[in-house]
């Protein structure tokens, strides 16, 4: 949703946590519908390794892992979010903090 997030059918403007994890997944869409996944970013579901086939279309995403009080919620980034959070996290490193200790706000 380009004005927030849309969870189990509901919108919420912004969503605050602490990121528990990340990690790197690639996801292939064709016709608005996905066509092809990796969940580890390396292999895809099929058996067949991203760095073979080099899908034109096939593209890089963050996936997270942001805790709240209550759930944990899956949030794919794609490039430009999660370089914005890499950013985060270098600014965070360099006040000697770290990621999974900060509380975030995402919108």
């Amino acid at each position: 949703m380009p004005d927030g997030f849309e969870i189990g059918g509901q919108s919420f403007v912004e969503l605050a946590g602490r990121v528990i994890k990340t990690r790197l997944i690639r996801k292939l869409f064709e016709d608005g519908a996905l066509a092809c996944q990796s969940k580890d970013g390396v292999t895809a579901e099929n058996g067949t390794l991203c760095d073979h086939c080099r899908h034109p279309r096939c593209r890089p995403i963050l996936r997270i892992h942001l805790a709240d009080l209550s759930r944990v919620y899956l949030i794919d980034l794609n490039a430009s979010s999660a370089h914005n959070l890499f950013e985060v996290e270098d600014r965070l490193q360099s006040a000697s903090g770290s990621l999974e200790a900060s509380p975030l706000l995402l919108t």
